[in-house]
């Protein structure tokens, strides 16, 4: 929920859009495409060109704006691959203990979704068997 809120303030152009990878519309289109269904993994679709893991965020910063553009291309050249996911992996297995500790240490509330809810795909499927999980927080 934080990096939708985060990235959402930072699309410059509005046209980033996301997806639970729990709903329904995001299982259906990565069965599609043969990419992972698991929540372990963030996962971008950009037109024909997909990415998983660590080279997901990267290509994601190309949306963002400077400073984010060139951090994301300097990362992507510098860093190879297997060390990005090796910790991205890292910071995957554990993110519910980092946003924990994280909002402890900030004072930060839940985040809540309802005013990036024009940028979520799916929602509508959702909505109609009413099975949108409170942990999207959406209201």
């Amino acid at each position: 929920k934080f990096l939708v809120g985060f990235v959402s303030k930072r699309d410059v152009l509005g046209r980033i859009r996301f997806s639970p990878i729990q709903s329904r519309y995001s299982q259906r289109i990565l069965s599609e495409r043969n990419l992972p269904i698991d929540v372990s993994t963030a996962v971008l679709i950009h037109d024909d060109d997909t990415y998983t893991e660590s080279d997901s965020i990267l290509h994601l910063f190309r949306y963002m704006g400077l400073p984010y553009l060139c951090l994301g291309f300097v990362l992507r050249m510098l860093i190879p691959s297997c060390i990005r996911n090796f910790g991205y992996r890292l910071f995957s297995k554990n993110r519910g203990r980092i946003w924990k500790t994280a909002k402890k240490l900030t004072g930060m509330g839940d985040t809540r979704l309802d005013e990036h809810r024009n940028k979520i795909l799916g929602l509508e499927e959702e909505e109609e068997e009413s099975t949108i999980d409170p942990d999207w927080g959406l209201s």
